[in-house]
C-alpha cells in the first residue's frame, strides 16, 4: 500500500469514527443505554433522584402560590 492509500485509509477510518461519535441518533442510542444500566445497578438512586425533584418542585410551586 502506498503513502495516497495508507493515508487515505487512515482518513477513512477516522471520519467512520467521528461520524459513530456524533451522529444524534447512536449518541441518543448509547446514552440510553447508559442510563438503563445504570438504573439496573442501582434503582434506589434513581428514585431518591426523581423524589427530590419533585419535593424541590413541589416546594417551588408553593412559594409561588403564596406570593401571587
Amino acid at each position: 500500500m502506498n503513502d495516497a492509500a495508507k493515508a487515505r485509509a487512515e482518513l477513512e477510518a477516522t471520519l467512520d469514527e467521528l461520524e459513530d461519535r456524533l451522529n444524534p441518533a447512536k449518541v441518543a442510542s448509547r446514552t440510553n443505554a447508559k442510563l438503563r444500566r445504570s438504573y439496573r445497578r442501582n434503582p434506589g438512586a434513581w428514585t431518591a433522584g426523581a423524589a427530590g425533584v419533585v419535593v424541590a418542585a413541589g416546594g417551588a410551586l408553593l412559594l409561588l402560590l403564596r406570593r401571587g
